[in-house]
């Protein structure tokens, strides 16, 4: 009798015990991938006839694939805000301040996956991502260590894709009980575009026939020329700076195949991988530069993902970086945090819900852009006043002064039909675009406490063109 009562305590016991693992042992692991200053279209996967991503291609050809993603800022800081806390770059405290605002008083994703029993660590490469700015919320570690100095800038300091994604695999060999969200963030196709070997002529083309040389800026703006901090000794011509951009990308894709291969090695896993930006190549007359416009040059992005039970496929809706926290959470069956912009993208892939009625915007303060199905409703200061708001953003002064340009100050504004390429011409765009504008540039909200720099932080945010010289 005594024996028949011991084991059906221990198998009551056994049983309580599956229980309470069952959980964790069924939630799969979350992987985020961020790659700074990466056009979709240099991507071969979004059209690029180079090879420059076989690794990322791979992963795109199991995954769905969105042909329309627009960023949520020109800016690293605010863009990643954005991801982390669902909210356009208006309605954060970070507001538009790239590195020098503290983002705060929003739940992130870190926190909702943190609260979920989920282990929570973050790897990045920029120096605008560091803890100061609060992007380390609801993570348990957050590596921002950034060892490499630049070879002909000792102050400026990054992170290659090989150093951080040896830093990421040592985190994720300690194996754990517990499931776990990694955010991973690659900094490499961000200027100068100086990658190693075999990549740096991995891509050389011969000169284009009477492509003429670019003169060498006196400032970082990139309009009309070479910004002093892309330029690279006897490179001149547009082209040879897009074939270094092509050695970075293919430089950093094959850590991002290793980084993607360890974690669906771990288990059922959700990945994601995405830019914060991207980067204009002569687009309006600006070359190698970011944060100056909405347009499609900067805002359209890779978003590529996969999750258990996902269909290989290609969607061509508009979604936004706000729709990636709601996306995560929903497909790990996490609570959403209760204010967000975002929707979750799981319910549109799978059939269970349509996609709503609504526009996608990008900010950078003194330009916003409203994007619609067919085409986008750009929205500007004037001329005379952008290259002065341009300087007092890009120097950090605006940030400083909690200053946002309002909707009076907005009042140069163009329609474009733009159908997810590379091009986009004028053209009569939805009448609801102004109506969406509208109501988005009304809502605000305070900026946050300005971050602490010491003169190092200064110097590395200025060479790395972010912050007037």
């Amino acid at each position: 009798m005594r024996r028949g009562i011991r084991v059906a305590a221990v198998g009551l016991l056994l049983a309580a015990a599956t229980w309470a693992l069952w959980p964790r042992a069924a939630a799969p692991n979350v992987l985020l991938i961020t790659i700074d200053t990466l056009r979709a279209d240099h991507l071969l996967c979004y059209g690029q006839a180079l090879a420059t991503s076989p690794n990322i291609d791979a992963f795109a050809a199991r995954s769905a694939v969105f042909d329309r993603a627009i960023a949520a800022s020109g800016y690293t800081a605010p863009a990643h805000t954005s991801i982390m806390t669902s909210r356009y770059p208006r309605r954060q405290s970070l507001a538009f301040g790239n590195g020098s605002r503290t983002q705060a008083g929003a739940a992130t994703l870190a926190d909702a996956f943190q609260r979920a029993g989920y282990a929570t660590a973050a790897f990045v490469s920029n120096a605008v991502l560091n803890p100061k700015t609060g992007l380390n919320q609801g993570f348990e570690v957050y590596d921002a260590d950034l060892p490499t100095a630049e070879a002909k800038r000792p102050t400026v300091y990054e992170r290659l894709a090989p150093q951080t994604l040896e830093r990421a695999l040592a985190w994720l060999a300690k194996r754990r009980q517990q499931p776990y969200f990694l955010w991973v963030h690659f900094q490499d196709p961000h200027g100068p575009y100086t990658p190693p070997e075999p990549y740096r002529a991995a891509f050389q083309q011969p000169p284009v026939a009477g492509e003429p040389e670019l003169p060498l800026l006196g400032d970082n703006s990139g309009r009309g020329g070479i910004p002093p901090y892309q330029a690279l000794d006897g490179t001149r011509r547009a082209s040879e700076y897009e074939a270094r951009y092509a050695g970075e990308i293919a430089f950093m894709d094959h850590s991002v195949g290793q980084l993607i291969a360890a974690v669906e090695g771990d288990g059922p896993s959700i990945v994601a991988l995405t830019a914060d930006h991207g980067e204009s190549f002569g687009e309006n007359g600006f070359f190698f530069a970011h944060g100056h416009s909405a347009a499609p040059d900067l805002s359209h992005i890779p978003l590529i993902l996969s999750a258990p039970g996902m269909r290989a496929e290609r969607r061509a809706e508009l979604v936004s970086q706000v729709d990636i926290l709601p996306t995560l959470l929903e497909l790990a069956g996490v609570a959403r945090p209760s204010v967000i912009e975002g929707i979750p993208l799981g319910p549109i892939l799978d059939g269970r819900a349509a996609l709503p009625a609504r526009a996608i915007f990008c900010d950078i303060g003194y330009e916003v852009a409203a994007y619609g199905p067919e085409g986008f409703l750009l929205a500007a200061t004037p001329e005379d006043k952008t290259w002065s708001l341009a300087e007092f953003y890009q120097s950090g002064r605006a940030a400083q002064a909690r200053a946002i340009v309002g909707a009076e100050q907005l009042t140069v504004t163009h329609t474009f039909r733009w159908d997810g390429g590379k091009t986009w011409s004028a053209s009569d765009a939805d009448a609801s675009l102004a109506t969406h504008l509208a109501s988005y540039l009304v809502e605000g909200s305070a900026i946050g406490a300005p971050v602490s720099l010491d003169p190092a932080d200064r110097e590395r945010l200025r060479a790395l063109g972010y912050a007037a010289p």
